[in-house]
């Protein structure tokens, strides 16, 4: 089966090379726990791979067979033959491991892929299966933007330049978008565009996703109904408490005591 995310495959390094600060934090955290870790939307390896390289054992999952594909090449490269790192091609709403971990994570908008409070549900209720009887479930989302949810859409802007890392060429980014109140979904479309055109290595793109924003109680709430005991929100990867300024929600949340 085809993921959406298959299409980004290719790109997602580019796009997401500005995304650092939070991969000194989950591998704290997995320094932290003596049990093997899971991540889910683990992507490219951006956070899988600096954990298994600070020698911690970590299973990552994505939906996307590309991505997993991608991952496990990169992991061949810098970990060969590493017992410390798995990468599974699973969907984080319905898998089984036939294992638990010590932590999961979801890190960066992975929980935001979850579109309905259906995925949301069933996301955690796998976790749970999944999940020590001390273990920790941490994931991150982004505080949303009242006045953008206002407006009712994105209009183009540009929103950052990034390297390419292998040319080492400035790609210039841009997005646009409109924005699902009803849903709580925001539909993005993201392009790039090459500054220089010598190597000619990333070409002109154009990405879409869908992601969906929650807010803190509604979050908060959806943890506690399936057990979840909610142990710190922080409001950004250096652990500061969240506060009516923060950009970001960094959860951490105890598993249920019938794990």
């Amino acid at each position: 089966m085809e993921s959406n995310y298959d299409k980004w495959a290719d790109v997602y390094d580019l796009v997401y090379s500005y995304v650092k600060d939070d991969i000194g934090f989950f591998v704290k955290e997995s320094k932290l726990c003596s049990g093997e870790i899971l991540e889910l939307g683990s992507g490219t390896g951006r956070i899988t791979l600096p954990i298994a390289i600070a020698g911690c054992k970590i299973t990552g999952i994505d939906f996307s067979s590309k991505m997993v594909a991608l991952a496990t090449q990169k992991a061949s490269c810098v970990l060969p033959n590493s017992r410390n790192l798995t990468f599974l091609q699973k969907d984080m709403r319905d898998f089984d491991l036939q294992k638990k971990f010590s932590r999961i994570f979801i890190p960066f908008r992975g929980f935001q892929s979850l579109l309905s409070v259906e995925d949301q549900a069933s996301t955690l209720k796998a976790i749970k299966k999944h999940l020590e009887p001390d273990g920790k479930l941490i994931f991150s989302v982004f505080v949303p933007d009242i006045l953008m949810i206002a407006e009712g859409y994105i209009p183009l802007s540009h929103f950052r330049d990034v390297k390419d890392p292998i040319t080492g060429e400035t790609v210039s980014l841009w997005h646009e978008g409109q924005i699902d109140t009803y849903n709580q979904i925001m539909h993005i479309r993201l392009s790039g565009k090459s500054t220089y055109k010598k190597h000619k290595i990333i070409k002109d793109f154009d990405r879409e996703f869908e992601i969906r924003y929650s807010f803190r109680w509604e979050i908060f709430h959806l943890l506690n109904r399936y057990g979840f005991k909610v142990e710190e929100i922080f409001g950004d990867f250096s652990s500061s408490p969240y506060d009516q300024d923060s950009t970001e929600m960094i959860w951490v949340a105890k598993a249920p005591i019938d794990c």
